[in-house]
């Protein structure tokens, strides 16, 4: 809604109060996970919590190699494929 509220200028008003609402959410969820870390610290330090957070970046890392070879693999096919078309039809 915020994009469609920004793109025209009879919404400009809306466009603020979104901004506003999303801030303050951002700004909640801020204020929340400050909070728990002030209250238990040492949960922010434990092993468990550091798995939970690499993960995404562990599946990423691994998830390139696969999109790379994938790419290699499929202009490999693309260039046979106009290879073979090129050959068939001749000068």
């Amino acid at each position: 809604m915020q994009a469609v509220a920004s793109a025209k200028k009879e919404f400009v008003q809306v466009e603020g109060i979104l901004t506003g609402i999303l801030a303050t959410f951002g700004l909640g969820v801020l204020a929340y996970a400050l909070v728990r870390t002030a209250a238990d610290p040492r949960s922010l330090i434990a092993a468990d919590t550091w798995e939970q957070f690499l993960f995404p970046f562990e599946l990423t890392a691994s998830f390139l190699p696969f999109a790379t070879a994938l790419a290699w693999y499929t202009r490999w096919d693309s260039d046979r494929t106009r290879r073979r078309y090129l050959a068939t039809t001749g000068p």
